[in-house]
């Protein structure tokens, strides 16, 4: 059969036991306009909710095969039944031999991942069909993701019948409606959010209102399906290094799509890897995962979660975008030429980074090149920052603890004082870069800070600075850090004191192609947005291990709404948030990437 299918993606495909699904096809609608769509809806063996788990996976893979011979590439189950009964086995044991490039999705994880920001009292109820009732599908996706929330179900056996019969307006329908939300609500009196678990019911949402009391919130799925990703990830933010939890979504995500792994890759960075039919470079596209030590004070409906741990830079935004990429190329598998490699990578604000270990583990062997954004605040919506060279700067970390001998303020012959030693110290090390690089060239080299000695009639053992490198050229950093081990020990040797010197690197110069950067400048310009020629920075960024080894780019994307001062506050910050408008903008400009380095823009 699998040879029998057409190998041109046609529209997306949304399949309903009934008219039902229409409800999520309206949606969808909205959020993917640029799409084609063919529903279809098993009116004549409806409903699916009181037929055994065997019988609705027989029709379903039906309707999913059916929809495959259409064209489709992508096939969402709209039907709450046929996502409980049949989905799992469908992608597990039915899609490997039917062609593992299409893709099936249902609905039931997508409304569970919004759920826990709705429900105050953690107490939930579903109304839905027998089947999915029976399936005990929502209280296991609920429990996944907030082992918290109680949930209750109750089985509407006739609903889908009374709408499928034009009844949804009919004087019966609301006995059955006002006797199955009383049984609801009396398994559990604190439910505070009813689930709507039946692509149908919304067709029944003014009678439902009508007898659902005040103070109960009710939840149908077409907005929470179109996209839920970049809200979960907020809410969840883990910092570097930690990132377990968002790890195990990404990788859930990718495989559901089924999308393979890449071997080898440790610790909480995940590495998807999608091959084409149609040759054609290796493309690497990179978002970082990691979370910030910042307590959030946003009023937001997707407020972190977690104290004390926020997404104050945007790398919840990256990780959704990529993720989205990935369910599009999935969904569009004609679209891949040569492969793709979406990288998650953990840790980018806490050195080492969790590039350098990604390329030390291989991530870019038989990579052609390598992109990546960085969201900003201080640019507004519409607006692509190119930097034709240096995006950031190579950052090398010093501290410098000299010794002497500590002695009493009043008799400092008896002493050897390090403070003025540190201070002498200090003000050469600030002489190196001035000798050292090009004058033509960004750098700086500070000293942050000088601890030793509380008292003033004490004179200390020990004094401690240290600071900062930053230089546009990577071969610099080595040559500065060997003159601040030379100039720092031959100035205490020369008053009796030593000194022991720390040096580290923290992360490379990113250096842009310039040829890669045209690209990202001539696409932005296709796509109607304006360009920003952004200057060299000084700033770090672990990209650059990317960039040391393949040819690529790094960029940054405006999120700031003019009319929104807080979408303009620093990164870093405590009120830090961004136009989610710009999330349709990054998108389309790593596809736009995508398609005119494989020519196909």
């Amino acid at each position: 059969m699998k040879q029998t299918l057409p190998s041109a993606a046609g529209p997306i495909g949304i399949f309903d036991s009934g008219y039902g699904g229409l409800t999520i096809l309206s949606k969808i609608r909205e959020a993917l306009p640029q799409y084609d769509y063919i529903y279809l809806g098993d009116n004549a063996r409806a409903p699916y909710g009181t037929r055994s788990f065997e019988i609705v996976y027989e029709f379903t893979l039906q309707a999913v095969t059916k929809l495959f011979e259409m064209g489709c590439h992508l096939v969402i189950l709209a039907c709450n039944t046929a996502s409980a009964k049949a989905l799992r086995n469908i992608q597990m044991n039915d899609l490997p031999r039917l062609d593992p490039m299409r893709r099936v999705l249902g609905v039931i994880r997508p409304t569970v991942e919004c759920i826990g920001n709705i429900t105050q009292s953690r107490h939930v109820g579903v109304l839905a069909t027998a089947g999915t009732i029976k399936s005990e599908s929502y209280p296991l996706e609920v429990h996944k993701l907030f082992p918290d929330i109680k949930v209750s179900g109750e089985a509407c056996p006739l609903w889908v019948s009374l709408v499928e019969n034009n009844e949804a307006q009919g004087e019966g329908t609301d006995y059955f409606i006002r006797k199955n939300i009383g049984n609801l609500l009396a398994k559990d009196t604190q439910i505070d959010t009813v689930i709507l678990g039946c692509t149908h019911f919304p067709l029944l949402l003014p009678k439902i209102q009508q007898y659902m009391p005040d103070g109960i919130t009710t939840v149908t799925q077409g907005e929470l399906v179109a996209d839920s990703l970049k809200d979960y990830l907020h809410r969840h933010p883990e910092l570097s290094f930690e990132e377990t939890n968002t790890a195990e979504y990404i990788r859930s995500t990718l495989t559901s799509l089924g999308i393979p792994l890449m071997e080898g890759i440790s610790g909480t960075s995940t590495v998807a890897i999608i091959k084409g039919q149609k040759p054609g470079p290796c493309i690497a596209f990179r978002a970082d995962i990691d979370a910030l030590p910042v307590e959030e004070e946003n009023d937001l409906p997707y407020k972190s979660e977690v104290p004390g741990v926020m997404h104050a830079c945007g790398h919840d935004i990256h990780t959704a975008v990529l993720l989205t990429f990935a369910k599009i190329l999935a969904a569009h598998p004609e679209l891949v030429c040569g492969t793709v490699r979406l990288i998650f990578q953990a840790a980018e604000e806490k050195l080492p980074g969790g590039a350098k270990t990604l390329c030390e583990e291989g991530v870019m062997n038989g990579v052609d090149f390598v992109y990546g954004f960085h969201c900003a605040s201080a640019f507004p919506l519409g607006t692509i920052a190119v930097t034709p060279r240096a995006y950031s700067a190579a950052i090398g970390i010093y501290e410098v603890k000299i010794h002497g001998k500590g002695g009493h303020g009043g008799y400092p012959q008896n002493a050897l004082n390090p403070v003025p030693v540190a201070c002498m110290v200090g003000s050469a090390l600030n002489q190196i870069l001035a000798e050292k690089k090009n004058p033509l060239e960004g750098g700086v080299l500070t000293v942050s800070y000088i601890n030793g000695g509380q008292y003033p009639n004490i004179i200390t053992d020990t004094v401690t600075l240290g600071g900062n490198v930053r230089t546009l050229n990577n071969e610099l950093i080595d040559k500065v850090f060997d003159s601040i081990h030379s100039i720092s020990k031959g100035i205490c040797a020369g008053f009796g004191l030593t000194c022991d010197v720390t040096t580290t690197l923290g992360y490379p110069a990113a250096i842009n192609v310039p040829e890669e950067i045209e690209t990202v400048r001539s696409v932005t310009k296709d796509l109607g947005y304006t360009v920003y020629e952004r200057p060299d920075a000084l700033g770090g960024e672990d990209f650059a291990y990317y960039l040391l080894e393949k040819p690529g780019a790094y960029f940054q994307i405006g999120m700031a709404d003019p009319e929104r001062p807080i979408t303009s506050s620093p990164h870093h910050n405590c009120h830090f948030q961004l136009d989610e408008r710009g999330i349709t903008e990054a998108l389309e400009m790593e596809l736009g990437l995508y398609l005119r380095v494989t020519g196909q823009m």
